[in-house]
This record gives structure tokens, C-alpha cells and sequence, in this order.
């Protein structure tokens, strides 16, 4: 994938999303299509066990799905997704649970920007 400048991107780091790509992936132009099939899997799956970690308020399984929701969002260039995750990781270490449910939906809200474009980027 190369740099586009008709490519505009405000929720993904479009800089972060390349190094990636070509520091794996090399010049294979279908490793940018699994990268990104494979975070949107893993991502979606994350965000859904931090909605169904709320009733129960189980705030252990929360913490590890947002960690992780924040490493792979940052990897592949989703800064603000990351720092929303990170902001919300922080609090839940330092127990506080107040506004989590607000912070979820924060971070679902960005992640709706994120997978759309990457959707877009797979085929630009």
C-alpha cells in the first residue's frame, strides 16, 4: 500500500498503519487486507466483551479487553481509539469504575470511524 493523497484519514495514522505493513509484511499487497480483516475480528470481538463485562460489572475482564483493544488499536494507527481505551484502562487500574459505561461508548463511537476506514484503506 502506498501513501495516497486523496486518502484522507482523521481516525487512523495513516503513517503508523504503512510502517506497519511494510516492516511485516514487506511488498505482499494482500498483507494490508488480512492486517486489517484480522484487527477488525479481534477488535469487534473486544469491544463486545467490554459491553458484556458491564452487567456484571466485571471490571478484571474489562481491563484486559481494553489493554489489549488499546495495543492493537495503536499498532495499526488508531491514536485516538488507543488514547480513548488508554484513558478508560487507567481509570479501571486505579478503580475507578464511575462514567465507564460512557467511556465504552466513547470508545465504540471511535471504533465505528476506524473500521469504516479501514474498510476504505484495504481497497485504496
Amino acid at each position: 500500500m502506498q501513501p495516497n493523497s486523496h486518502m484522507e484519514l482523521s481516525s487512523i495514522n495513516i503513517s503508523a498503519l504503512h510502517k506497519v505493513v511494510s516492516n511485516i509484511g514487506g511488498e505482499d499487497p494482500e498483507f494490508l487486507i488480512e492486517l486489517i480483516d484480522s484487527y477488525l475480528d479481534s477488535s469487534q470481538s473486544l469491544l463486545q466483551e467490554l459491553y458484556t463485562s458491564l452487567i456484571p460489572q466485571n471490571f478484571m475482564v474489562m481491563e484486559r479487553a481494553v489493554h489489549t483493544l488499546r495495543s492493537s488499536s495503536s499498532l495499526i494507527g488508531a491514536d485516538d481509539l488507543a488514547a480513548l481505551c488508554r484513558e478508560l484502562e487507567i481509570n479501571l487500574r486505579n478503580q475507578k469504575y464511575e462514567a465507564v459505561d460512557i467511556k465504552i461508548n466513547r470508545i465504540a463511537d471511535e471504533y465505528t470511524n476506524v473500521k469504516a476506514e479501514l474498510e476504505n484503506a484495504k481497497y485504496h
